[in-house]
C-alpha cells in the first residue's frame, strides 16, 4: 500500500531487505525531530492553545522513539495532571 502511495518517492527508499526508509532532507535532521516541509507544533498552534498542551503534543510527536515521550511519561505530563 505504501508503496502506491504518490508520494512514496519523495519521503521512502528500501533498504536492503527490501523495506522502507525515511529519506530525509537536507533542510531537516532528528536533532530539530521535524520532517521534510514540516513545521513545528508550537508554531502552528501558537496562540490558540496553552503551552502544557503543546509542550505535550509535541513530546509525543517526536520522530525519533528513544526522544519521544514514553506512554508512562506521558500519564505524569503537567497537561494530563491539570486536565
Amino acid at each position: 500500500m505504501l508503496a502506491e502511495a504518490k508520494k512514496y518517492k519523495q519521503f521512502f527508499s528500501n533498504d536492503r531487505h527490501g523495506n522502507p526508509k525515511l529519506i530525509r532532507s537536507k533542510a531537516s535532521s532528528l536533532e530539530d525531530n521535524l520532517l521534510p516541509k514540516s513545521h513545528p507544533i508550537s508554531e502552528l498552534l501558537r496562540g490558540k492553545v496553552e503551552q502544557p498542551m503543546i509542550d505535550f503534543i509535541s513530546k509525543c510527536l517526536v520522530f525519533d522513539p528513544e526522544d519521544r515521550l514514553t506512554p508512562q511519561a506521558a500519564l505524569h505530563h503537567a497537561w494530563l495532571i491539570e486536565v
